[in-house]
């Protein structure tokens, strides 16, 4: 009797999915993590470079215009990311504008790694 009830239990597939479950979800929740820091880091990155490219342009139409000029320009195209630094530099022999950008990019999964914060520098000339 006992040898029948501990040979089915054997054979019985039910909760299988389960244990595989809670074996592959670690795995697949630092992946998903991974993607959404992934992201967040590209938007970050492509923010900067897009109000570094967009302030340039404008300094370029611009170009007696400040250094300050340029870089608030700068800041105000930066939708959503505050910046550590913005430098114009306006070349007025060769009518270019450069404008360098830093920010500071904080993962939101420090809970899972303690990660230090990445610096994204970005550049655009024109």
């Amino acid at each position: 009797m006992i040898r029948n009830v501990i040979r089915r239990l054997l054979r019985s597939n039910s909760g299988a999915v389960a244990v595989e479950f809670a074996l592959i979800s670690p795995a697949l929740i630092l992946m998903l993590l991974g993607l959404v820091e992934w992201g967040r880091y590209m938007y970050a990155y492509n923010t900067l470079q897009f109000g570094c490219a967009q302030a340039a342009r404008w300094g370029v139409f611009h170009i007696t215009g400040t250094t300050t000029a340029i870089e608030d320009y700068a800041k105000d195209q930066m939708a959503g990311l505050t910046p550590t630094s913005v430098t114009a530099v306006i070349d007025a022999p060769s009518n270019t504008v450069t404008v360098s950008a830093e920010a500071q990019f904080d993962f939101i999964t420090g809970l899972v790694a303690p990660t230090p914060a990445l610096k994204i520098i970005a550049r655009a000339k024109m």
